[in-house]
């Protein structure tokens, strides 16, 4: 599912390229590894009483204004790409509790980037909606909170009756990185939405 996405997905990305093989395996040309991730919880909730939120999916303001997810480089110190990854949530989240770190099975795809030569990594973790609201409470205690993380926004995985407002609004942010795709990606991965519904909120956002 995801490698069809991914191949659909390419010519409206083309600075990220999706890295295959195993997961330790590292393209000669990668300079640096970095690594983010996202949380999300489902909800039956409505909007409005008449849209469907189908979850909550975290994603943080950052220091340069751009939209992005948690996490950061991995340094030569880290242990792993999680270590390296858990110790971002760390410091920007605030969350020190294991059960909120990401783990291996909480990996979903990686890209190079071709203007910076960065591997990014990238990770998808299901929480229960009380962890979910633990989580957002806990930045305002973080380390980086006010530095390199300005906020945690919920993103509208819904489309309104005009076809414009909600996710297809979002998408006309500005996005750090390859956040936007990993974004697109990691909705799809968690099964929140279609590749049908995330292609026509995309398209929807260049036309208005």
């Amino acid at each position: 599912m995801l490698a069809n996405a991914m191949k659909q997905l390419g010519p409206r990305f083309p600075i990220y390229q999706p890295v295959e093989g195993s997961f330790e395996s590292v393209p000669d040309c990668a300079t640096k590894i970095a690594a983010h991730g996202m949380y999300y919880t489902l909800t039956d909730g409505l909007f409005l009483n008449q849209y469907e939120c189908r979850a909550q999916v975290m994603m943080q303001m950052r220091f340069d204004g751009c939209l992005g997810f948690p996490g950061g480089l991995v340094d030569p110190e880290d242990n792993s790409i999680e270590d390296g990854l858990n110790r971002e949530i760390t410091e920007e989240m605030g969350a020190s509790s294991p059960a909120l770190f990401f783990s291996r099975n909480d990996f979903a795809f990686k890209h190079l980037s071709k203007s910076t030569n960065y591997l990014l990594y990238f990770y998808v973790k299901r929480v229960p909606p009380e962890e979910y609201g633990f989580l957002e409470r806990c930045v305002l205690n973080a380390r980086e909170y006010g530095k390199e993380t300005l906020g945690i926004i919920r993103v509208p995985c819904y489309t309104m009756d005009d076809g414009f407002k909600g996710l297809p609004t979002f998408f006309n942010n500005r996005f750090a990185g390859n956040a936007k795709l990993q974004l697109i990606l990691g909705l799809l991965k968690a099964e929140i939405l279609s590749l049908d519904e995330l292609t026509k909120a995309l398209d929807a956002s260049k036309s208005n």
